[in-house]
């Protein structure tokens, strides 16, 4: 590579801490671990969750409900190019 002229160039993970500590937010725990939902549409949970593929960041949000254990909803979202 040196004979040529060329160069590598590595990307260096970054890491960038949180302000709060991860699942310690204000919000309460309403269901105590009790997932056995007697009725559907009832009680709905959502996560979303950051990709990244290639150079970009991609986003997957999920709801889900909890009494039949499936996803209702799946949405993806990648940057505009």
């Amino acid at each position: 590579m040196e004979e040529l002229g060329i160069l590598s160039k590595c990307a260096q993970p970054s890491y960038k801490s949180m302000s709060s500590r991860p699942n310690e937010e204000s919000v309460g725990n309403v269901l105590d671990r009790e997932f056995q939902v007697d009725e559907e549409m009832s009680v709905l949970v959502s996560d979303l969750t950051s990709v990244k593929v290639g150079q970009h960041w991609n986003y997957v949000r999920f709801l889900i409900d909890l009494h039949i254990k499936s996803i209702k909803e799946l949405e993806r979202k990648s940057p505009t190019l």
